[in-house]
């Protein structure tokens, strides 16, 4: 789950990126930042897992060969 989130935070390029280490601390994107840990950023995948869990309602079905 966290790998789709930050797939999906950072986009597929900066994803690649991130996964090969070439990210640092000085880059602009907000959700890199957070996932490695930088200071003063908030935790990105974390945060989201957390509020996800508070809030059942949010989960979904299996949808996948789902009658429409």
């Amino acid at each position: 789950m966290c790998e789709t989130l930050r797939h999906y935070g950072m986009g597929p390029g900066n994803w690649q990126k991130y996964k090969r280490g070439e990210l640092t601390c000085s880059t602009p994107l907000s959700v890199a930042r957070a996932e490695l840990g930088c200071q003063g950023a908030r935790p990105y995948s974390a945060t989201v897992l957390a509020i996800a869990q508070r809030h059942p309602e949010l989960k979904t079905t299996a949808w996948w060969g789902a009658d429409p």
